[in-house]
């Protein structure tokens, strides 16, 4: 399932952020690229990979999707 993410919200997302910084929604389906301070891009891993905050890339594993969200 997909929110839907207005520009000013990715905006918001990245204000005070170095450039390169990622951020993973939609449980790291979609993250967010920081492009500048306050600028920032939506992109979407392939079908079946996730955003892997540590390796940096979309990847098939999930295991770090069940945990990144615990409450």
């Amino acid at each position: 399932m997909f929110f839907f993410i207005s520009f000013g919200t990715i905006d918001i997302l990245c204000q005070g952020q170095p450039a390169e910084t990622v951020i993973p929604i939609d449980n790291n389906r979609r993250f967010v690229v920081c492009i500048d301070t306050g600028k920032g891009t939506v992109q979407e891993c392939p079908k079946g990979l996730w955003w892997h905050p540590v390796s940096r890339r979309c990847e098939r594993s999930t295991l770090f999707v069940k945990f990144s969200f615990r409450k």
